[in-house]
């Protein structure tokens, strides 16, 4: 059914636009072919165009809404089940389904009108979501239990919030901000979209409380529908604009020497690297760490722009963390912000690696890691041979049975260690 009207106009101008970056080969044309296209049910979702809607348009677009997000669920499953079954991750669409379902339900819980169990609720969840997770990941150790105490004391919380729900409104704003800058949210190019999903839903929560925190003040005067989805639609556009403002900023690349001390037969080496910030330094005025601006080579391993990269202070290279699944020295190493470190030897040897695929190394089927199984990364021996690791399948090895997710140790010759000492 097609509305002539100015939202008709508008998402017109918007597909024009579209169509014209597209053809000049600019990709976001992308979002304007998606955005015009999404341009009347948005507003009619959050109550902002009431006058150019009749009841029909919107039982329409709700039922439509319906169906289209199980297809891009269904679909996004099933991709990510096709990437699996060929050894692949599939990260990117276990972020759509995530995304989905956490915008679903909290919408959901927004469009009862009832802030006051809304705000609760998201941050019950959130808690809960956290001891589930920290369970799943260490398991019944002290660890384990800690985080899994923290996600208790938050989701308590959210009981409070009924109670002092402007306080607990405050309280979620300040924890969101820190983690913010605490995990680099703001850099588009390499969130970490687990926790931009949960600092989302920190502020909505926070809104819900500040909200129910207003009507309490009027002292039963609320808020009607159409200011609260006004708010809350305010609110999300301004962090989008923060992400994206803060995240594109320009950062201006520098040249950085890089000085490896040497020895009494070695002698040192000087390489200069391309770099941008931030810049760290060791106290000796040594540089620590920074972003390659550009694909650059480093102890003899070609890393990729973006990498992050760490040096001791005698200048040797340490570690980094790579942005994407990048195969190094045979192995193919998970990348994903700052979240997985990849470890070097001072020889060069890959040292530490958070495997993103099962891989046979030295004759030991290995495991990857996985959030809710493997936690541990491989290991490796100045030489180059396997130091640890965590079985990916039963196997018998020197007379010795062992079952998938064991972990085993060995020494530089490969032989199996018998005890518990990690090596490497």
């Amino acid at each position: 059914m097609i509305k002539r009207d100015r939202i008709f106009y508008s998402a017109c101008g918007i597909f024009l636009v579209g169509i014209i970056l597209a053809i000049l080969d600019y990709e976001v044309g992308l979002l304007f072919l998606v955005g015009a296209y999404l341009l009347r049910p948005t507003l009619h979702a959050f109550d902002l165009a009431d006058k150019y809607a009749d009841e029909r348009q919107v039982v329409i677009h709700s039922r439509s809404g319906n169906v289209a997000f199980i297809a891009v669920m269904l679909a996004a499953v099933g991709f990510s089940l096709l990437r699996v079954s060929r050894g692949e991750y599939a990260e990117e669409l276990y972020s759509i389904i995530f995304i989905g379902i956490a915008a679903r339900a909290m919408v959901g819980l927004l469009m009862t009108g009832d802030l006051r169990k809304a705000g609760p609720i998201i941050i019950i969840a959130i808690g809960l979501l956290i001891s589930l997770f920290a369970l799943f990941s260490s398991g019944f150790t002290t660890p384990g239990f800690l985080v899994t105490g923290l996600g208790l004391v938050f989701a308590a919380t959210g009981l409070l919030g009924r109670k002092y729900p402007r306080s607990v409104a405050m309280v979620m704003a300040v924890i969101a901000v820190v983690l913010i800058f605490y995990f680099d949210l703001y850099q588009i190019k390499q969130v970490n979209m687990a926790m931009l999903i949960v600092v989302l839903a920190m502020l909505t929560a926070a809104v819900c409380f500040y909200l129910t925190g207003q009507e309490e003040s009027k002292a039963g005067g609320g808020l009607s529908r159409t200011t609260r989805g006004t708010l809350l639609g305010a609110a999300a556009l301004v962090v989008l604009i923060l992400f994206v403002s803060i995240g594109n900023r320009p950062e201006t690349a520098q040249d950085i020497t890089v000085v490896k001390a040497g020895t009494e037969n070695v002698p040192g080496e000087i390489q200069i690297i391309t770099g941008k910030a931030p810049f760290d330094y060791h106290s000796n005025g040594s540089l620590a760490s920074c972003t390659l601006a550009h694909e650059d080579t480093l102890s003899g391993q070609p890393l990729a722009e973006g990498t992050v990269v760490n040096f001791t202070e005698d200048g040797i290279f340490d570690w980094c963390f790579l942005q994407t699944d990048t195969e190094i020295q045979g192995h193919l190493c998970r990348g994903e912000s700052h979240g997985f470190m990849t470890g070097f030897h001072p020889n060069g040897q890959l040292k530490t690696a958070w495997l993103a695929r099962d891989e046979v190394i030295n004759g030991i089927p290995c495991a990857k890691f996985k959030f809710l199984g493997n936690q541990n990364p491989a290991r490796f021996h100045p030489n180059g041979r396997l130091s640890f690791c965590t079985l990916a399948e039963d196997i018998t090895f020197e007379g010795q049975a062992f079952k998938q997710g064991d972990d085993v140790r060995f020494d530089e010759q490969g032989q199996l260690i018998q005890d518990k000492t990690e090596e490497g």
